[in-house]
């Protein structure tokens, strides 16, 4: 589980970091803490950054200079905002925000919010569970007439009768998926490189658009420096 941190002073930023280990430990949750600088704040809304859990430590002005980036969040991220008395009564923008808790009481009022949210992302069925695992097998999807076709990495396929853009949404939460043409979506996990207009995918050549390629190759660069090397 991918938690993000933003806006929080150094002794804040500690105490939080020790509650959502904590908690998330206790409920043996094996966790991957990120924070944020206010520098790099486009990266709360960049797609192949995803994060389970958001927390920002808010103040007075804060959700106004993030609105526009809020409203790029992946609408599966769980938003939980910290507030001040001056904050207390701002607009969230129309985001969808979990919960809120006292910036004054951080001890008190974090730890329940992120054990009733861990508990409720991790509260899954046999079958979500399956998909989840299934999901996770995926290196590309591509589109083939009125049908997509969802490669697996052990070199199968299947033919299911969706949209790309339905499909693109649905797997948002499940890894990071980008489209690199119109045609095809490809999981940056299977990403071995990029040479010239091509990622090559698994082994296989995969060819990006021009109007996608430098967005692509920028992407690449990212997701190498900032996730940990992932067994396949």
């Amino acid at each position: 589980m991918r938690v993000g941190l933003y806006n929080f002073d150094k002794n804040e930023l500690e105490e939080v970091k020790e509650i959502v280990n904590n908690e998330l430990c206790n409920m043996e949750i094996i966790n991957e803490i990120v924070v944020i600088s206010k520098e790099d704040k486009e990266r709360l809304g960049r797609a192949d950054d995803f994060f389970n859990i958001l927390i920002i430590g808010n103040s007075f002005d804060i959700l106004v200079e993030l609105e526009h980036t809020l409203q790029n969040i992946s609408h599966y991220t769980k938003i939980i905002i910290g507030i001040d008395e001056r904050s207390f009564a701002m607009s969230d923008f129309g985001i969808k925000v979990y919960g809120y808790f006292m910036k004054n009481t951080i001890k008190e009022s974090l730890p329940q919010i992120i054990r009733n949210l861990a508990d409720k992302l991790t509260n899954e069925d046999d079958d979500k569970k399956q998909i989840k695992k299934l999901i996770n097998e995926i290196t590309y999807i591509s589109v083939e007439h009125i049908y997509l076709v969802v490669h697996f990495k052990n070199m199968t396929a299947k033919i299911i009768r969706k949209t790309l853009k339905s499909v693109e949404e649905e797997l948002k939460m499940y890894g990071c998926f980008i489209k690199i043409h119109k045609s095809c979506l490809v999981n940056m996990k299977y990403v071995d490189d990029v040479i010239g207009n091509k990622a090559i995918i698994n082994g296989k050549e995969i060819d990006i658009s021009t109007r996608r390629l430098k967005m692509f190759k920028d992407i690449y660069h990212n997701y190498q420096m900032n996730n940990r090397k992932l067994d396949r």
